[in-house]
């Protein structure tokens, strides 16, 4: 890649020049792509990117290219990192309005039970991608993780399950998300949804952006069960 503002020095018939953006696995002949680390602001102010500048002798290629410097060299467009995460979050809430807003389901629906398991789920949409066209062009790929915060102090991850008739919360209770409550009364919980995830532009690696973090939470309550007796003659 030559940018066109570099003026190489008063010997340059004698020499040959080739410039390199400043990123790790960039050498002349072989990869040229820029990245965000290489990215500066030139003299003038102007945003640019810096190149590593390399010359050798016209009359002896083989002589092999020697690095004769670095230069700032303005005109390529600076991208603010909080301007991208600003549009992924928008096209992933515009687009994904589940994601923004992730339901929680609690079983059994009418409540809980004492000393029995309350279980809860949410949508698992998965690894998404996306694509972005402002400020720059480039493609998004997310993940989610999942939390639960107990109103009792219990702590848990993942998205859930929901309730099967032929898997006991008592008997396999490690197959879902559920909490045990010793006491009647109002209870909730409290799921984070965190997105993790990084964008691609074409020519630059993928950079991680700021994670996207949404709650949401839900009430329900906790009830005794008693036993009650039935007189089986009237």
């Amino acid at each position: 890649m030559t940018p066109s503002s570099f003026s190489p020095a008063s010997d340059a018939p004698e020499l040959e020049w080739t410039y390199v953006p400043t990123c790790d696995g960039n050498a002349p002949g072989g990869n040229t792509d820029a990245c965000s680390a290489a990215l500066c602001t030139a003299a003038s102010g102007a945003p640019g990117v810096t190149f590593w500048v390399f010359s050798r002798p016209v009359t002896d290629p083989a002589a092999g290219w020697s690095l004769t410097g670095d230069r700032c060299i303005p005109g390529e467009r600076r991208v603010d990192l909080a301007d991208v995460e600003a549009e992924v979050r928008r096209v992933i809430e515009d687009k994904f309005r589940e994601i923004a807003r992730p339901t929680v389901h609690l079983a059994p629906a009418s409540g809980g039970l004492v000393h029995l398991p309350v279980l809860a789920w949410t949508e698992d949409p998965g690894a998404v991608s996306l694509s972005i066209e402002n400020p720059l062009p480039g493609e998004v790929r997310a993940t989610p993780a999942f939390q639960w915060q107990w109103s009792n102090g219990t702590v848990s991850a993942g998205p859930g399950t929901p309730y099967s008739p032929r898997l006991s919360p008592t008997e396999t209770p490690d197959h879902y998300v559920h909490a045990v409550y010793n006491q009647r009364g109002t209870a909730d919980v409290s799921l984070t949804v965190t997105w993790s995830g990084a964008v691609t532009v074409p020519g630059l690696s993928p950079v991680e952006i700021a994670p996207l973090v949404y709650t949401s939470p839900a009430s329900f309550e906790v009830r005794e069960a008693r036993a009650q007796l039935v007189d089986s003659w009237s």
